[in-house]
């Protein structure tokens, strides 16, 4: 079960099972439980939107989780022709912390999607998934007197 989003929250699913069994030929299943929190992702997502030209950039923290420590090995978006990103490793309270930078290269009007992909070397969790979406428009037609 995918439980990608629901860090720190209770997960609540259920799935209908087929037997053989003729007096239950299916049952349903009820599955509960609190969703442990891998890493903080602020913000969880990066919406870039503004005039074409504009320079607009973004920073997502990625704080690891105590019990569940891990390195960032790289960084790499998944199509690349929008965006251009890297990261740094920063210290705070003692405790590793991933600043990843997001830089709009769209240059025409138009809207785009792309997604950061953000490779660790945990087991559970080798890769961080980080939604970018564009919204770029020309300005407005100055009006003549």
């Amino acid at each position: 079960m995918d439980s990608t989003g629901y860090g720190g929250r209770e997960l609540r699913k259920s799935a209908l099972v087929e037997t053989n069994d003729p007096r239950n030929p299916e049952i349903t299943l009820k599955i509960s439980g609190k969703v442990d929190r891998f890493a903080t992702v602020t913000p969880s997502s990066v919406q870039f939107s503004g005039l074409v030209g504009a320079e607009m950039a973004a920073v997502v923290r990625i704080i690891p989780e105590p019990q569940y420590p891990f390195t960032v090995l790289s960084i790499t978006p998944q199509k690349g022709d929008s965006i251009r990103c890297s990261f740094q490793q920063v210290t705070e309270s003692g405790l590793p912390v991933y600043l990843v930078h997001v830089e709009n290269l769209k240059t025409d009007k138009g809207r785009y999607y792309d997604v950061v992909l953000v490779k660790t070397d945990s087991r559970i969790r080798p890769e961080i998934k980080i939604s970018i979406y564009g919204n770029l428009y020309d300005p407005p037609p100055k009006s003549q007197s």
